[in-house]
């Protein structure tokens, strides 16, 4: 039942995960003026974050003495970060409205700079998305003989929650929510997949498990 429990939060991580996603391809598509490089943008921000956070935070993963608060952590600032992203907005649409009368005639150099402060913005919140496999991992896997068949468990029902994030979102939140209510709405996700985790490390709730 616990295993349940914990692939079922790393399904809402997927979830939000790929909800936050859309959300930022439709924000920085405004911003930019151009689908493609809102994507492309976003994209190179998911994956970088992704393959550094896994990296890194993977190599302090074993020496964490509690995963799932150490799991909670990461979730609750990546709900931190990614709402920095939609506070954000106004002013990097303000930064940009600066700086296009003086690289109005330098395209090439205007959308790196739009590129490269977009990315970064968006970066934090992909660091710690990376972070969150290793980390809860550890909370399945006991044994070595275990290892492929965890792993493979916990990265399908996360593919799963991203793959109904991204239908869900694109086709009923943002169209029902709004954008900033949709992200406020992943942020809540994310905080209350904190107080879960936090719940189940309680010794009586494990006990039950």
């Amino acid at each position: 039942m616990r295993r349940v429990f914990i692939v079922s939060l790393f399904f809402v991580s997927g979830f939000t995960g790929l909800l936050y996603e859309i959300i930022w391809i439709r924000i920085f598509g405004l911003i930019f003026g151009n689908t493609t490089l809102a994507i492309s943008t976003v994209l190179s921000a998911y994956m970088l974050g992704l393959a550094c956070g896994s990296y890194q935070l993977g190599k302090y993963a074993d020496r964490f003495t509690n995963h799932l608060k150490a799991y909670a952590l990461l979730e609750l600032g990546i709900g931190l970060t990614a709402l920095l992203v939609l506070l954000s907005r106004s002013s990097l649409e303000s930064l940009y409205a600066f700086l296009f009368p003086l690289l109005s005639n330098q395209n090439f150099i205007f959308n790196v700079v739009k590129f490269a402060l977009s990315f970064i913005v968006m970066l934090p919140a992909t660091f710690l998305m990376g972070g969150t496999l290793p980390v809860v991992s550890h909370l399945l896997v006991e044994e070595k003989e275990q290892l492929g068949r965890r792993i493979g468990l916990l990265y399908g029902f996360n593919t799963i929650g991203a793959v109904a994030g991204a239908f869900f979102t694109g086709f009923y939140l943002i169209r029902m929510l709004g954008v900033n209510q949709t992200s406020l709405l992943a942020f809540f996700f994310e905080y209350d997949d904190r107080r879960k985790r936090f719940f189940l490390r309680d010794p009586e709730v494990k006990k039950k498990l």
